[in-house]
């Protein structure tokens, strides 16, 4: 019902998430999260497309089906950054959503692996999405210290570590994109260049400098079609 509401451009985003928020905040095991995210799609992606399910795996039971819908079953997503999980990805899922994931990282690990993982299954190529946090602004050097502060830890997360590693920087911020329009747009079309297929931009800074970028990229929409 909600994809037929959006006109059919509803995606579906999945992943899991990270070991201190699984453990730590909500109690629930940790111990392999590939292999749940294998047998979470298998028993998800019949489901949404209206077929009866009957699963009993060894981390999840699922049994029934889903009320019939008019619309096509929304395209699934994964946040797979590390090998295994870009193997499911690609075997699996429609493609994968990444995030404090740099232009090099993506050209040299993401695109090739997921791409070899969906050919080796005999499906379309995957769809690439690089999200990351975008500002056009006369204060990239300022605005790059407030998004250290409020993001700076997740290069302590161990999925985002290791990106952040194939890139060769310190931090989130180190491959944020901010700076004056023509900056931005040259760093926004190179990922175009590599193989992804959708750039999602995160408005970043300061009020005006939110819109202005918003304004700016809605402009290059196409860049990526």
């Amino acid at each position: 019902m909600r994809r037929g509401a959006t006109g059919g451009r509803l995606t579906v985003g999945i992943g899991v998430s990270h070991r201190w928020v699984i453990n730590d905040v909500f109690g629930y095991d940790f111990s392999a999260p590939a292999a749940f995210l294998r047998e979470y799609l298998e028993v998800m992606i019949p489901a949404v497309a209206g077929k009866p399910v009957e699963h009993h795996g060894a981390r999840i039971t699922a049994v029934g089906q889903l009320p019939p819908s008019h619309a096509a079953p929304p395209p699934i997503l994964v946040a797979a950054l590390g090998p295994r999980m870009l193997r499911i990805a690609g075997e699996l899922a429609d493609g994968t959503i990444t995030t404090w994931t740099g232009p090099t990282a993506l050209e040299e690990h993401i695109v090739p692996a997921i791409t070899k993982a969906a050919e080796s299954a005999g499906r379309p190529a995957p769809r690439v999405v690089a999200g990351l946090p975008v500002s056009i602004t006369a204060d990239p050097d300022g605005t790059r210290e407030r998004l250290e502060q409020m993001f700076g830890s997740a290069a302590d997360m161990p999925s985002y570590r290791a990106v952040l590693d194939r890139e060769g920087v310190r931090s989130p911020a180190d491959i944020s994109l901010f700076g004056d329009e023509d900056t931005v747009l040259a760093h926004v079309r190179r990922f175009a260049e590599i193989g992804v297929t959708e750039f999602s931009a995160m408005p970043f800074g300061n009020p005006d400098d939110q819109a202005r970028t918003i304004d700016v990229l809605a402009a290059q929409r196409d860049s990526f079609a």
